[in-house]
């Protein structure tokens, strides 16, 4: 769980601290995130990504909070389920 949850938060954290400084220089900016349907609500056997998908929607709405004086909007597109091979094997094997 340790890297994959490391992964997927720190990305976008490190986004923001490098590039935060240009949008502000810039006066405007437009941030969009992905997260999921796993932004609100569990799955079992899924802790690292579900847990890195509730960081994503937590950072997103605090940088907004920060940034918004400064024209700079940050939000996060939280898609639910498509029906693939990938997501009816996991469906198949939990329900």
């Amino acid at each position: 769980m340790g890297a994959n949850f490391v992964y997927r938060s720190n990305n976008l954290f490190l986004h923001y601290k490098i590039h935060n400084t240009d949008y502000e220089k810039n006066g405007f900016g437009r941030i969009v995130n992905i997260a999921s349907a796993h932004a609100y609500v569990a799955s079992p056997f899924k802790s690292a990504y579900v847990a890195a998908k509730h960081g994503i929607l937590g950072l997103t709405k605090t940088v907004a909070l920060e940034v918004a004086e400064n024209n700079i909007t940050v939000n996060a597109i939280c898609p639910g389920y498509v029906n693939t091979p990938l997501v009816r094997n996991q469906n198949s094997r939990y329900c």
